[in-house]
C-alpha cells in the first residue's frame, strides 16, 4: 500500500473526542426518531427522510473512523462528499414526492392537521 494511502492515527483531544461522540450520538438519536416517525406515518416521503438521516449517521460515523485511524483521509473525504450528495438527493426526493405524487394520490400528508383547520 502506498504510504500516503495508509490509515494514520489522528491526535485527539478530550474536546474533539466529545464532539465526535456527541455528533455520533445526535445522528443516532435523529435516525431513531425518524424511524419512529415512519412507523407512525408509513409514507414514502417519510421513508426517504429516514434514509437521509441514515446518511447523516454515516457521515458522523466516517468522521469517527477517520479520527481513530481506521480509514484514510482520502476515503473519509470521498465517503463524506458522497453522503452529502445522497442526503441532499433524498431530502429533495422526499419533498418532491410529498408535494406531487402523494398530493395527486389524495394523501397530501395533512393527517396531523385537524380537519377543522384544513384549507379546502
Amino acid at each position: 500500500m502506498h504510504p500516503d494511502l495508509a490509515p494514520t492515527t489522528t491526535a485527539t483531544t478530550p474536546v474533539l473526542d466529545g464532539l465526535l461522540i456527541g455528533s455520533l450520538g445526535l445522528a443516532t438519536l435523529l435516525f431513531v426518531l425518524s424511524l419512529a416517525a415512519y412507523t407512525r406515518r408509513r409514507t414514502r416521503s417519510v421513508l426517504l427522510l429516514v434514509a437521509s438521516f441514515g446518511a447523516l449517521f454515516g457521515y458522523s460515523l466516517i468522521a469517527v473512523l477517520q479520527v481513530l485511524g481506521m480509514v484514510t483521509e482520502q476515503t473519509h473525504h470521498l465517503v463524506e462528499h458522497a453522503l452529502v450528495l445522497v442526503q441532499s438527493a433524498l431530502v429533495l426526493a422526499a419533498v418532491y414526492y410529498a408535494r406531487t405524487i402523494e398530493r395527486a394520490a389524495g394523501d397530501d400528508e395533512t393527517t396531523l392537521v385537524p380537519e377543522s383547520r384544513r384549507e379546502e
